[in-house]
C-alpha cells in the first residue's frame, strides 16, 4: 500500500507559506480539525486588519502608549492622544511641586513609625551614598522617586501619580508610567537636608498636606454619628480632613470601605491617599467626578448614602452636584 496523501499547511493569504506538511493517516481527526480552524482564524485575522489600515480609528496598546489601527497593521505613527479617558488638564508646574511635597510628607509619616526609620535620617544617607556609589549620576530626586515607588507597593494612592492625576492606561503596579515632570531644583536635595516633621494627629497631618498643595481648608459642616456600616459622601478639603479625623478615633470604620469622595482635583485624590496611609489602610476612598452621571457606570455601587460631609472649600457646582447624588442614593 502506497504512503498516504499528504495535506499542505496552507496559510493565510498575505502569510509566507510554510514547508511543513501533515501526515493525514498519522493525525487524529481532531487535530486536523483544529489546524483548519486555526487557518480559518489566521485569515479572519487578515482580513480584520487590512480593514483596520485603511481606518484612522483610536485605540489603547496594551503598554498604555495610545496609536491607531493604521500604525497597528504596519502604517502610520503613534498618536499623542489618548482615548482611555476624557483628556486631562495639562500639569502645572506648582501641581507637581505640590505632589512632591505632600508625598514627602507621606514618607515622613512613615519613617516616624517605623522603629529603625530607613528613608530620612544620617543612616539613609549613609545606605544611599552606598547604594549610588562614588562619583555618581543618580541625584536626590532619583533617590526620591525610588522612596515613592516603594511606597507606592503598598500604598498607590499616596505615592503615585498615576492615581493622584488619574494617569490612563498605566497598571496599578506602575505608580509613574511616562512620568516627565520634574519638580523644582532642589525641592528633593532639600526634603532629605531638612526632613518635614510628622504630626502625631491625622487631621494635623492632612492639614500640612493640603498647605503643601496650596489649598486654603475652610469649614466644615456638622458631621452626623458614623457607625460601620455607615456610607459617606465627602465634598470638600476640610470636610475629608475632618471625617478622616474622625474615622481615627473608630478603628472599627473603614475609610476606603464607607467613604466616597466627589472631586476631579488632584488636591484632593492625594489628600484621600494620604488620609489611607494614615489611617493604616491600604486602600483609598472611590472618587467621582462632579459632572458623573448618575446613570453611569461610574455611579454604580455608591449607593446607599447616609451622610453627606461638605465644608465651604467645595465650589457650589460641587455642593449641589452632592446634594443631588445625596437625594438619588439616600437609603
Amino acid at each position: 500500500m502506497g504512503r498516504a496523501p499528504t495535506l499542505p499547511c496552507e496559510p493565510a493569504q498575505g502569510r509566507q507559506a510554510s514547508t511543513t506538511s501533515v501526515d493525514v493517516e498519522r493525525v487524529p481527526a481532531d487535530w486536523i480539525a483544529a489546524l483548519e480552524l486555526r487557518e480559518e482564524i489566521l485569515a479572519l485575522a487578515d482580513d480584520l486588519f487590512r480593514a483596520l489600515a485603511a481606518a484612522p480609528s483610536k485605540v489603547l496598546c496594551p503598554s498604555g502608549d495610545p496609536t491607531t489601527l493604521r500604525s497597528l497593521a504596519g502604517g502610520a505613527s503613534v498618536t499623542p492622544t489618548s482615548v482611555a479617558s476624557p483628556a486631562a488638564a495639562p500639569l502645572t508646574e506648582a501641581q507637581t511641586d505640590a505632589f512632591y511635597r505632600a508625598s514627602t510628607l507621606g514618607l515622613a509619616w512613615l519613617d516616624a513609625r517605623e522603629s529603625a526609620p530607613r528613608r530620612f535620617g544620617s543612616a539613609a544617607d549613609a545606605s544611599w551614598r552606598n547604594y549610588a556609589g562614588t562619583p555618581t549620576d543618580l541625584t536626590e530626586l532619583d533617590r526620591l522617586e525610588l522612596l515613592l515607588r516603594d511606597a507606592a507597593s503598598l500604598y498607590p494612592d499616596a505615592f503615585s501619580p498615576r492615581a493622584v492625576f488619574a494617569i490612563p492606561g498605566l497598571t496599578d503596579d506602575e505608580p509613574f508610567g511616562q512620568w516627565s515632570h520634574v519638580p523644582a531644583p532642589g525641592l528633593a536635595r532639600d526634603a532629605f537636608r531638612a526632613p518635614p516633621p510628622s504630626p502625631a494627629a491625622v487631621p494635623d497631618f492632612l492639614a500640612a498636606a493640603a498647605r503643601a498643595w496650596s489649598v486654603a481648608l475652610g469649614k466644615p459642616s456638622p458631621l452626623p454619628p458614623i457607625g460601620p456600616t455607615t456610607r459617606v459622601l465627602v465634598v470638600g478639603a476640610a470636610a475629608l480632613v475632618e471625617v478622616a479625623g474622625r474615622f481615627a478615633e473608630n478603628r472599627d470604620l473603614s475609610f476606603g470601605e464607607q467613604v466616597v469622595v466627589l472631586t476631579d482635583s488632584p488636591a484632593l485624590r492625594h489628600l484621600a491617599g494620604l488620609a489611607a496611609l494614615a489611617l493604616g489602610e491600604l486602600r483609598a476612598p472611590r472618587w467621582l467626578p462632579p459632572d458623573v452621571s448618575h446613570s453611569s457606570p461610574a455611579a454604580e455601587g455608591v449607593s446607599p448614602i447616609e451622610v453627606l460631609a461638605s465644608s465651604d472649600d467645595a465650589s457650589t457646582d460641587e455642593r449641589t452636584a452632592a446634594e443631588a447624588l445625596l437625594a438619588l442614593h439616600r437609603r
